[in-house]
């Protein structure tokens, strides 16, 4: 059931790549103007969102019914719907991923201005990866919206994709939705509420991506460089959250096979296919693991 919902997940995202609507961004936007909505009418709900403890448990909650209507129901057919619709909204990056195909293309044109401009878009659009080359952002963006996903997914099913999916976007939705329902004379207050908020988020995100991110390297260095990669990834190995995304793209630059470039499109290309094989090897892990009788 887990490796046939991944499987049917990922080739519905490989055909609807220019996606937008259905994912979890847009979702988790809709859920935060929602429940600020709400909160102008209901002073017990305005203190849970301004409290970062009951933050979190608004915004997780879609997650929370949705683990208790599974654990409710039987049917086999109905969980696979759920797993393969939870995964294809909480899978892939359509705006990132549209940049560094615009990237590519201007490269291949050798439009050095180009190229600069949509990095710098996409510094923006991704700042947690705090990637100073393409494929540093490549092999972030492609942990954080799929590899870590799965990650929840094989282990607590369709409910930890769509918790670690909603803590994911939650600086951005909240961000919206603050910006949206303040008023005038309400905009500081709001902005620093969002900002605290967002800080908790953060904290809460980093280590949610703690044990995935060891994970993820250790991937790295069974499909690239074993011996030069196995260093860091033992000296990183007990690193702070907070580090995540710095350790995991060193492990990727010293597992990369190719070690000089030529032009633009070199490291970007080398980094992805090193993450498509990364993935290649979670899903052949969790299909061993399902022959096995570890997975249902």
């Amino acid at each position: 059931m887990v490796i046939l919902s991944l499987l049917i997940a990922i080739l519905i995202d490989r055909s609807l790549r220019q996606r937008q609507r259905w994912q979890s961004r847009m979702l988790a936007v809709s859920w935060g103007r929602f429940l600020h909505k709400q909160a102008r009418n209901h002073a017990p709900l305005q203190r849970a969102i301004s409290d970062p403890a009951g933050s979190v448990l608004l915004w997780v909650a879609p997650a929370v019914i949705l683990g208790v209507l599974l654990w409710l129901q039987d049917s086999a057919l109905l969980l696979l719907l759920v797993n393969i619709l939870v995964l294809v909204v909480t899978l892939g990056c359509s705006p990132q991923r549209l940049l560094v195909r615009d990237y590519l293309h201007k490269a291949h044109r050798n439009n050095d201005a180009g190229c600069q401009q949509l990095k710098a878009e996409l510094d923006a659009a991704n700042p947690d990866a705090e990637a100073t080359t393409l494929g540093g952002h490549l092999v972030w963006l492609n942990f954080r919206y799929y590899f870590a996903v799965c990650c929840w997914f094989i282990v607590f099913g369709a409910p930890g994709a769509l918790l670690y999916a909603l803590v994911r976007d939650s600086r951005h939705a909240q961000a919206q939705a603050q910006t949206k329902n303040a008023s005038a004379d309400k905009a500081i207050e709001a902005e620093t509420a969002t900002i605290e908020q967002n800080s908790h988020f953060i904290r809460i995100l980093h280590w949610l991506e703690w044990v995935p991110v060891r994970v993820a390297g250790f991937a790295y260095l069974l499909v690239g460089h074993f011996n030069r990669a196995l260093p860091v990834w033992l000296k990183g190995f007990g690193k702070d959250a907070e580090l995540n995304a710095g350790y995991l793209q060193t492990i990727a630059e010293r597992a990369e096979d190719q070690a000089e470039h030529e032009d633009l499109t070199d490291e970007p290309c080398a980094m992805l296919k090193l993450a498509k094989r990364t993935m290649t090897f979670l899903l052949a892990a969790t299909a061993v693991a399902t022959l096995l009788g570890w997975l249902s």
